[in-house]
């Protein structure tokens, strides 16, 4: 019964927008103007509808190759935009062409300027500093504040919050220094935290390790706060075997006369 009422209803003109939709209205096959949500009249003699466009909020989602940090290391970036599109907000000269443009076209603009936008910002980052979750959050601040402004004129507002980053991925030789770089860190953490004797067995073991390693080639090499330089010839003193003591245990060197004698 309902659709026998819509039927002739359309023939006089009325039409209908589902809730948080607005339907374009030509006169004469040009854009006039957008009406609804809710029942609308037009002139079914000369006007006509385009489909209803959603005022819902849209989802992007975009990875972005060869992003280079200040110091050069590209990283591979992946952001999640949630935006509105309500063509009444956009400036009258864009209007008939957005009524017409297809879902894609428009994440295709936004994709355009996240990444314009992303680039310029990582480009002044170090790299190391990326990962950080406050260095993120302020990228993605920076970004909500620039999409509004450029797509402020053509009916598009990225949401509050509406920017995420998803992953920030480095490559595996820059992840490895990384890693590399902590482990050295926390090593050295631990060390600060010990008595200086056992600081200075484990450097005497490291030289230890070092000159078995090389074959016994002496390496020079700086203590904590410059306070120990081992030289080759403290290493040999310290390396040297002592000659055992006389049965009575007492010993006492040998003069060169003695010996000659």
């Amino acid at each position: 019964m309902k659709k026998l009422v819509q039927i002739p209803a359309k023939w006089f003109g009325a039409r209908f927008a589902p809730d948080n939709h607005v339907v374009p209205v030509l006169r004469m096959e040009q854009f006039h103007r957008l009406a609804g949500p809710g029942y609308f009249h037009i002139n079914p003699l000369h006007e006509t509808t385009l489909p209803a466009i959603s005022l819902a909020a849209r989802l992007g989602e975009f990875t972005f190759a060869e992003v280079m940090s200040r110091d050069g290391i590209p990283f591979r970036i992946a952001v999640t935009v949630l935006f509105n599109f309500n063509p009444a907000n956009a400036i009258p000269a864009a209007q008939a062409q957005l009524v017409r443009a297809a879902p894609e076209i428009l994440v295709g603009v936004v994709r355009n300027h996240t990444e314009h936008g992303l680039r310029r910002q990582v480009a002044r980052i170090e790299a190391e500093t990326l990962y950080r979750d406050d260095t993120l959050a302020d990228v993605e601040k920076n970004l909500v504040r620039l999409l509004r402004t450029r797509l402020a004129m053509i009916g598009m507002t990225p949401l509050d919050n509406g920017v995420f980053i998803k992953e920030t991925l480095a490559p595996a030789r820059f992840r490895e220094s990384l890693l590399i770089a902590k482990q050295y860190q926390d090593t050295l953490r631990a060390l600060g935290g010990q008595e200086i004797e056992l600081i200075e067995q484990a450097i005497r073991a490291g030289l230890v390790a070092g000159l078995e390693k090389n074959h016994g080639q002496v390496t020079l090499f700086s203590g904590l706060d410059g306070n120990m330089q081992p030289a080759a010839a403290e290493i040999a003193r310290d390396t040297a075997v002592a000659p055992p003591p006389p049965a009575n245990g007492a010993y006492r060197p040998h003069s060169p006369q003695e010996i000659s004698g």
